[in-house]
């Protein structure tokens, strides 16, 4: 609670208009990390009485498989429903939260879809596990985590 004490202080510190806090993005994949953020958002979300959108992205396969250049039909049909399980899931540690909570299952590359939907979506902050289950998730930051932060145009929460 100690930072958000800190949050609020430093906004009412400012001497122009502190920025809105009503819409969280939180990009969910099943990792420990992500439930760590949905918890996070949770308290962030309940004290700024901020709407929270779950978001889990099924990755685009084709060029991950074949290449760019290959078209290969796959069945995104599992990774769907996995998704939908995920966003359940991540669903279940708000439930009584009394937030407004929605879920999103998208299909794309997540780094540029999360961006792309906060940005056209108006989301005021993303807040994301700061590693997923990446088969290399020991290399870096996380690389859905670092793209997202890089690229993203609104604040983004990394959560440990």
């Amino acid at each position: 609670m100690a930072a958000l004490q800190l949050i609020k202080m430093g906004a009412e510190s400012l001497s122009v208009a502190p920025m809105p806090l009503e819409k969280f993005l939180v990009p969910v994949d099943g990792s420990e990390c992500a439930v760590r953020a949905v918890m996070f958002a949770s308290i962030v979300a309940k004290k700024f009485q901020a709407k929270v959108t779950l978001i889990h992205v099924v990755p685009s396969l084709v060029g991950m498989i074949a290449g760019p250049e290959s078209f290969v039909n796959i069945d995104t049909r599992p990774y769907e429903e996995s998704g939908r399980r995920i966003l359940e899931k991540a669903a279940k540690v708000l439930e009584f939260s009394d937030l407004t909570v929605d879920r999103r299952l998208e299909h794309g590359q997540p780094v540029d879809t999360i961006v792309r939907v906060a940005k056209n979506e108006g989301y005021d902050m993303i807040i994301i596990g700061s590693r997923g289950l990446s088969p290399v998730k020991s290399l870096l930051l996380g690389s859905v985590s670092n793209g997202v932060s890089h690229h993203a145009k609104c604040p983004v929460l990394i959560v440990r």
